[in-house]
């Protein structure tokens, strides 16, 4: 047993104590590696700040730009409605024909919907607005009442 003899005690303490020189090696690369990890974390974090910013200002720019058109093409929706108005009144007095009504008819329905798909392009400009910020939705499921 020469586990329990003095000598053996020195070169246990010996190599105790040179381990950590042939692990050096070891240490580094694991330390380098960690930095190296955490520098790429940053500058995905980075990356993933200035993407929210471009989201945020692109959805803000979208609801600029759809509340423009939205307004512009409620104009236009009246002053089709009342090129309709007068066409169907020139139609009771009979200074217009039918086609006439017939084709500002179909100016307005034109324009409303256009309006519409101007409403829905902003409100999913606002949406998008919703989602750059971070928000989300998650349909809520309602407890069945028990009419018993």
């Amino acid at each position: 047993m020469s586990l329990f003899q003095p000598h053996a005690a020195f070169f246990q303490l010996v190599g105790s104590a040179t381990q950590p020189i042939f692990d050096g090696g070891k240490i580094l690369g694991n330390f380098e590696f960690a930095k190296a990890r955490q520098d790429e974390l940053l500058q995905t974090y980075r990356k993933t700040i200035v993407q929210a910013f471009t989201d945020v200002d692109n959805a803000l720019f979208s609801i600029r730009q759809t509340t423009i058109k939205l307004q512009l093409q409620r104009d236009v929706v009246a002053a089709s409605r009342r090129a309709f108005d007068l066409s169907e009144q020139q139609l009771r007095a009979g200074t217009a024909d039918i086609v006439t009504v017939l084709n500002t008819q179909l100016t307005l329905f034109t324009a409303e919907d256009a309006l519409s798909q101007a409403q829905l392009a902003r409100l999913l400009a606002i949406v998008s607005l919703y989602q750059a910020l971070g928000g989300g939705w998650e349909p809520r499921m309602e407890k069945p009442v028990n009419a018993l």
